[in-house]
């Protein structure tokens, strides 16, 4: 099984390495250049977990170039992903398009085996029926030393709840951060946390919203613009930066295994290490955070609504 327990509290997200991604429309994946120095700076301050997917174009096979140019196993864990198109697959199909999609990960790779393989939970797919099989299949990857471990990953904080406490999903990577607190909601954070799972956290920055000029959002997004306004005042009341507010949220959190952030250049990457040294926000300017993010509407903090392509 993955040593779970070795895995950095920073997570280097690296779908902006291999497609388009970001608030902005015309955002692109940096040049080879720019994305090895992303990596090397990432492994130079300490992140030994690369967070990656089938679906991230070309992005397992940056990392698999870069440590092909580096000579050497640059990250001492993988965590990819596959997907399914519907929830009614016979069992021998299912495994069998979970192995093709494993094995076309680690031949991009250039790897023998990955510690984490996740189920990228498509919105509309329920998790009820598909438990127990992809379970089993799950098991038996690790079994055959090709994973470390498998898990879920879900578009809301609420589809992991059929897989607490089954083996075969040992880790979990939902969205969490200031405008959407889902996570903490009905116990859930905590029901994670007494049921031993790795939570792996994403859009601790909202896909860059939350660092946005509110000023200057698209059309789509521009009613974020005035709680974005009032959490800038708490985060200078709090002497802190947005940055700053929007990962200390997140990272003092009891149960917060590790943090997937992506980075567009190496001084972004050198920006979000030095993060990890943000000290606990004031409770009392938390709670007017929590105020705040109960106000904003849900298409607002779930990406996959946006209209900003």
């Amino acid at each position: 099984m993955s040593d779970i327990s070795n895995f950095s509290r920073i997570t280097l997200g690296t779908v902006q390495l291999g497609m388009p991604y970001g608030l902005q429309p015309g955002d692109h994946p940096p040049d080879q250049s720019t994305a090895h120095a992303i990596l090397d700076t990432a492994m130079e301050g300490g992140i030994n977990v690369l967070d990656t997917a089938r679906t991230y174009g070309t992005a397992e096979a940056v990392i698999a170039g870069h440590q092909q140019s580096r000579g050497r196993t640059c990250f001492d864990h993988i965590v990819t992903k596959f997907t399914l198109d519907g929830d009614s697959i016979p069992f021998e199909d299912l495994r069998r398009r979970v192995r093709a999609s494993l094995d076309a990960s680690l031949a991009a790779l250039g790897r023998p085996r990955v510690s984490v393989l996740l189920f990228h939970q498509p919105p509309q797919i329920r998790m009820e029926g598909l438990v127990q099989p992809l379970g089993d299949i799950l098991l038996e990857l690790a079994e055959d030393g090709l994973i470390g471990t498998g898990g879920l990953s879900a578009y809301r904080p609420e589809d992991v709840e059929p897989v607490v406490g089954h083996p075969a999903f040992r880790c979990v990577q939902v969205p969490f951060n200031m405008l959407d607190p889902a996570l903490l909601r009905h116990g859930r954070l905590k029901a994670l946390r007494e049921a031993g799972v790795f939570i792996f956290i994403r859009s601790v920055f909202l896909k860059g919203l939350l660092l946005a000029d509110p000023d200057h959002l698209p059309a789509d997004l521009r009613e974020a613009s005035g709680p974005l306004k009032r959490l800038s005042v708490l985060a200078a009341r709090a002497g802190m930066s947005m940055a700053e507010v929007a990962f200390s949220h997140v990272l003092h959190r009891k149960g917060v295994g590790s943090l997937v952030v992506g980075a567009d250049t190496a001084q972004q990457m050198r920006e979000n290490l030095s993060l990890m040294q943000v000290p606990p926000i004031p409770p009392d300017i938390e709670a007017e955070m929590e105020v705040i993010a109960g106000e904003v509407p849900e298409r607002i903090i779930i990406p996959g609504r946006w209209q900003t392509k």
